[in-house]
């Protein structure tokens, strides 16, 4: 797209979801996103479905971030504040939700990552801090510890609390080989 229909796009209820993993993996291209932004687009992260890609949001923030780089040929090309903001207020707004912050009178919605994984140390906290840029470079969906929806915990120290997690798995792989076992004959 040109800079004019970005324009375009900008001044309309448009919202961009971006899913860096799926499409580099088919080879897509590589969108721009300072362009979107500066052009006013809501640009929010998504996942591409478990065909090409992991469904894992903190990976796609981190292949999103490294696509800008060699996009844009440098080294912090976009700062790691703005994928973290695509990949949380950037949908709620896509959505039309009044979500994605944590302020009085919003649903409370949001994971803590257990940062003492080896992959996420050392963690500086001091006026430049590297927490932001650990979280969306190092961090992956296997670094959440704990999950809290509309304030219910649902899954605390990796263990769901809402469901027995074995019992779905085992009924996943019964259906999917008995799915398998149809498409074959």
């Amino acid at each position: 797209l040109d800079d004019a229909d970005l324009r375009i796009l900008g001044r309309s209820d448009f919202h961009a979801v971006i899913c860096a993993t799926g499409k580099m993996n088919r080879g897509q291209g590589i969108a721009d996103l300072p362009r979107m932004l500066d052009a006013g687009i809501n640009v929010c992260l998504g996942t591409d479905g478990s065909a090409s890609d992991n469904l894992d949001v903190l990976m796609g923030m981190k292949v999103t971030y490294i696509s800008q780089n060699h996009l844009h040929e440098q080294v912090y090309a976009f700062p790691p504040e703005t994928i973290l903001e695509m990949a949380t207020t950037g949908g709620a707004r896509a959505l039309d939700w009044e979500m994605g912050r944590l302020a009085p009178g919003q649903l409370a919605d949001f994971i803590l990552v257990d940062s003492r994984r080896p992959h996420l140390c050392p963690l500086i906290t001091s006026p430049r801090s590297n927490v932001l840029f650990n979280l969306v470079y190092y961090a992956t969906g296997a670094d959440v510890d704990t999950v809290i929806i509309d304030g219910e915990v649902i899954m605390e120290g990796r263990e769901v609390t809402t469901l027995d997690e074995d019992e779905v798995l085992t009924r996943l792989q019964e259906r999917a080989q008995h799915l398998w076992r149809r498409a074959a004959h």
